[in-house]
């Protein structure tokens, strides 16, 4: 916690995952950042979060992977299927000759870790109690009045990376409109107990309330994320256990074996957001505040560290050129590189999480069709896995495995 409280390469607004993900991966670059977090005290956040490889990869290339490997739970299988029709998909990982799919983690787990990493970096500081009141861009930095506790008073920085949330009062201080799609859909959430022990599979089930998964989880339990209506999806929030048991199971049917336990349930509101533009003056937005998608394929914060893998990669060649990385030119090049993958996801995850739980018997039986011929298809799966990962984009030296030298 040295930087100088009064000038910084970045500002990171928000310590959250994708905030503080990108202060972490800046760790040993030279450039000094300062997170801004409004909490004094970390939030508990009931969340579980699934890694894909290339995340994996970038948290092992960045020095963090050993630290979480041991509470992360293996996706080594998976299986697909839908409730009341033919046809189903079982993946296998090391079919695609991968240890894993993804790695499953508590949120607290991954934050934690996360805040640890950024807070023992000899040139992040990480000011909790501070929020950013005002901000003014110029031709060499922005300026930021911080209000809070904990903050330093004012603070310039070459570059601005809004990271505070879906409802981000930054991006709309910065004149970055989003596009919201709201289908009237939320996550139900919790940790459920099955009457087999953890193997390693994870259960991917389009019922007709919306698409359900089940995840292995690093404490034996199963991590449940279930869309549904809205409405729906609050008044089973509060369901008696043995009736949320019983339409879990008949949701889920005897594949994954049966429900015998259920912890808190939690719901998050659902919503298909998309800022028009990722960057402005002296400012880029991360996470959250940059999109948000439907957890159908577990993608959002996947592609929030793909992100800030890429900027944190680029900063760093752009500081070694002695190049302005908060200057427009920088900051059109990073959006042009990313803009790909943020669609690809959007489209992938609403297609998922609208088409294949179709009521229609049309779309039933499409969805049917489709998972029949993943069966049947080996390389059709692969593809299916290679998009899923992103692998088929351009990728950061992180996502590839490839340290900072």
């Amino acid at each position: 916690m040295n930087a100088p409280a009064g000038t910084v390469d970045l500002a990171v607004a928000g310590g959250g995952l994708a905030g503080l993900a990108q202060a972490a991966l800046l760790r040993g670059s030279g450039l000094r950042v300062a997170v801004l977090e409004r909490r004094t005290e970390p939030a508990a956040d009931p969340r579980s979060i699934a890694l894909a490889d290339s995340s994996r990869r970038i948290l092992d290339a960045a020095g963090l992977w050993a630290g979480l490997a041991p509470r992360a739970a293996p996706v080594a299988r998976i299986d697909i299927s839908q409730r009341g029709g033919f046809g189903h998909v079982r993946l296998h990982a090391a079919d695609e000759g991968l240890e894993a799919f993804g790695w499953v983690l508590a949120a607290d787990d991954l934050a934690a870790a996360l805040r640890a990493a950024a807070r023992d970096a000899p040139d992040c500081a990480l000011h909790e109690g501070a929020a950013v009141a005002g901000l003014a861009a110029d031709a060499d930095g922005i300026e930021l009045e911080l209000a809070g506790d904990g903050a330093p008073g004012r603070l310039r920085a070459r570059l601005l990376a809004a990271a505070d949330g879906a409802g981000s009062g930054l991006r709309e201080r910065l004149g970055l409109a989003a596009d919201v799609l709201d289908r009237g859909q939320a996550a139900l959430v919790a940790r459920v107990d099955l009457d087999r022990a953890a193997d390693g599979w994870a259960y991917e089930r389009f019922t007709a309330a919306g698409p359900l998964a089940l995840l292995p989880h690093p404490d034996g339990r199963r991590a449940l994320v279930w869309a549904q209506e809205r409405a729906r999806a609050r008044a089973a929030r509060w369901w008696p256990e043995e009736r949320f048991r019983a339409e879990l199971q008949r949701a889920l049917g005897p594949r994954a074996g049966i429900v015998a336990g259920v912890g808190a349930r939690h719901v998050f509101d659902l919503r298909l957001r998309r800022a028009r533009a990722r960057v402005g003056p002296r400012s880029v937005l991360l996470g959250d505040a940059a999109h948000g998608f439907h957890p159908v394929a577990a993608q959002a914060f996947n592609l929030a560290l793909r992100d800030a893998a890429w900027l944190a990669q680029e900063m760093r060649r752009a500081a070694a050129a002695g190049a302005d990385f908060g200057g427009a030119e920088f900051l059109q090049a990073y959006a042009r590189a990313r803009d790909a993958d943020a669609r690809r996801v959007a489209w992938f995850t609403d297609l998922l999480g609208q088409a294949f739980p179709g009521r229609g018997p049309l779309l039933r039986g499409l969805c049917a069709a489709g998972l029949f011929a993943l069966e049947c298809l080996p390389g059709l799966r692969t593809r299916l896995v290679r998009f899923g990962m992103g692998a088929d984009l351009p990728q950061s030296e992180l996502a590839r495995g490839a340290g900072h030298g």
